[in-house]
């Protein structure tokens, strides 16, 4: 009986403390630090021209084909 106690003791010690929540502390001082450090660098948007393909013409006769900007 006096085996069980301590066993069951024991395990209760091991268990409990995986079930709390991790302690975080968030520190504005750190925060702005941290920030200061490392900013955020947005990168620019660059636009690819858009690049139509030209095309070919097998069989039909008697037509013109013109590419112009827009």
């Amino acid at each position: 009986m006096k085996k069980i106690v301590t066993l069951l003791a024991v395990l209760i010690m091991l268990v409990l403390p995986a079930c709390s929540a991790p302690t975080t502390v968030a520190d504005p001082v750190v925060e702005e630090l941290v920030d200061e450090a490392y900013p955020v660098v947005e990168e620019p948007v660059v636009e690819e021209p858009v690049v139509e393909k030209q095309v070919t013409i097998d069989y039909a006769q008697n037509f013109t084909l013109e590419y112009k900007d827009g």
